[in-house]
């Protein structure tokens, strides 16, 4: 058994798939995207999540975020992101 926790991604690469299936003729296809673990990540996953979306809503401690996150365009270097990697595993079904 997987206990899965949303992907924070999720909102935006959904549509993004549904309009593609639909221009290729496909409408209705099902889609959707978590991310899978034991119960422990995806629980400190969820909170995570909601935590940090409740310190961004307020602007205090969105003032303070901005002053520890990273400023858009600043992110690894091309030697960090060309020596770095992930693991994905994919489930489909369909016809």
């Amino acid at each position: 058994k997987t206990w899965v926790a949303p992907f924070v991604m999720a909102a935006v690469n959904a549509p993004v798939v549904r309009r593609s299936m639909e221009l290729l003729g496909r409408s209705g296809t099902g889609y959707d995207e978590v991310m899978g673990g034991g119960v422990a990540a995806s629980f400190a996953t969820w909170v995570g999540l909601v935590a940090g979306g409740a310190l961004m809503v307020f602007p205090p401690t969105r003032f303070l975020l901005k002053k520890v996150l990273p400023a858009p365009g600043q992110g690894p270097s091309r030697e960090a992101r060309d020596g770095g990697y992930f693991h994905t595993e994919v489930y489909a079904t369909g016809p």
